[in-house]
């Protein structure tokens, strides 16, 4: 295949995104597809299409849900395995959330096959998946997520049996969904336990670290997180000494609002968290324990 059918591949890609993510139009979309021969493979399990009518449904039903909540940020395209009269595009997409899913950032990689069939390139084959980063662990650091720079910007780091030893004071964790964030802008988890996990919706901390953001919002629904936001600061010191000494209790909450995983599953928890001074940095250590539905407040106390 030449450089001009290259070229035009690449735009096609473009386009074919465009119609979807920017112009919200499935048809646009479409128009660029090989009827007779078309394949859909989606990132999840089990999701893979043939049939043009399923896909213009299917693309129509996660064009209203998705496009609508993201925003493309950045894009690369890569031309790959080209032949006489075909090729392979590859687009790797950065989206990030908009209105009440700002906290939400994602990457999706798009493979397209173009055929030349009769003189015009059409779309064969398109497929979505989730890339993994790849990230160095070992047991110590296990579920310690962020370093942090000292006074002199040395990078330190919380180790897991020092957060470990603190949240042991006030709670048997061992069975407990555990969290702790730093107490700075976006709410950065540094800690997190298996229970949380399952809790958020992942199997294990590979696919936990795998998405792009680690802002502990990310999991509180949408609706709750300036709810959640404005009860920490109404309840926290307005400023905090932060002496020298290992670790200094400051305040305490509770709060019940509802988490929201990445498939926007909801559930309703119940958190109680503590403010520390951990070496001079403010860390909020908490337990979120999931709520039977007859334990529910009624609904003004979570403003639903």
């Amino acid at each position: 295949m030449n450089n001009f059918y290259k070229k035009e591949a690449v735009q096609i890609v473009k386009s074919m995104l465009k119609a979807f993510f920017i112009e919200k139009n499935v048809d646009n979309v479409l128009r660029y597809v090989n009827p007779d021969n078309f394949t859909w493979i989606g990132s999840g399990e089990h999701e893979l299409l043939t049939d043009i009518d399923d896909i213009r449904r299917h693309f129509q039903a996660r064009c209203d849900e998705v496009a609508s909540a993201y925003k493309i940020t950045s894009e690369e395209f890569i031309t790959k395995n080209s032949s006489v009269d075909s090729c392979i595009v590859i687009a790797k997409i950065k989206f990030q959330g908009i209105d009440e899913r700002k906290n939400y950032e994602s990457t999706l990689h798009f493979s397209f096959y173009l055929q030349l069939i009769d003189d015009k390139l059409l779309v064969s084959h398109y497929h979505v998946h989730i890339p993994l980063k790849k990230r160095p662990f070992n047991y110590s650091q296990y579920f310690t997520i962020n370093n942090h720079e000292n006074n002199s910007g040395e990078l330190i780091q919380m180790d897991f049996q020092h957060q470990d030893r603190l949240l042991q004071q006030f709670f048997f964790n061992e069975n407990t969904a555990v969290k702790s964030f730093l107490w700075k802008e976006g709410l950065p988890y540094s800690y997190v336990n298996q229970k949380f996990l399952s809790l958020v919706g992942f199997k294990n901390m590979k696919s936990f670290m795998a998405q792009e953001s680690l802002s502990s919002l990310t999991h509180i629904h949408p609706e709750d997180q300036q709810r959640y936001i404005n009860h920490l600061k109404a309840t926290f010191p307005k400023s905090l000494a932060l002496n020298v000494q290992e670790w200094k209790w400051h305040a305490s909450y509770n709060i019940i609002y509802r988490t929201q995983t990445f498939d926007k599953r909801e559930e309703f928890v119940f958190e109680w968290g503590n403010l520390f001074t951990v070496n001079g940095r403010p860390v909020v250590n908490s337990f979120v324990l999931p709520l039977e539905n007859n334990l529910l407040p009624p609904p003004p106390q979570y403003h639903i």
